[in-house]
């Protein structure tokens, strides 16, 4: 459960950053300066002449650190099964499983923890994103 939200928490950073680069660039694509400004105050480092918003190097480091921590994570998850569970395996090997067999079990175990926590991250990461973005446009009066 623990390597699961940690799993969480990386690709819901990951999801954040993406969104809300996407709608800071779908803000900086209108060409308002009102919305420029939002941007800054918000903490985009931004020129004059910037059309788009990337990611930092920092931020970059920051989620390839922590999906490689969740990967470690989710690796020393299966050792403790495989430790914890040496008696069922004995057994299962014992009916006549193979060693693919066991194999398969565990990998299909480290696969689903990694697809329920992977996609549970994105859809949050990306609902805090637009939320984030949401809040930022409607705080400022809308000029038609």
């Amino acid at each position: 459960m623990i390597t699961t939200l940690s799993l969480v928490l990386a690709v819901s950073f990951l999801s954040f950053t993406d969104v809300s680069n996407a709608v800071a660039n779908g803000m900086l694509a209108s060409r308002s300066p009102e919305l420029r400004q939002d941007l800054i105050r918000a903490g985009y480092d931004l020129d004059s002449e910037a059309t788009n918003v990337a990611a930092s190097p920092k931020q970059r480091w920051i989620i390839i650190l922590s999906l490689l921590v969740c990967a470690v994570g989710i690796v020393n998850a299966q050792l403790m099964a495989v430790t914890e569970r040496f008696r069922e395996i004995g057994t299962m090997k014992c009916l006549g499983a193979l060693d693919r067999f066991v194999l398969r079990l565990f990998i299909l175990e480290a696969g689903m923890q990694g697809l329920a926590g992977s996609a549970v991250g994105a859809l949050v990461g990306a609902v805090f994103a637009l939320a984030a973005g949401c809040s930022g446009s409607e705080a400022r009066p809308s000029s038609r």
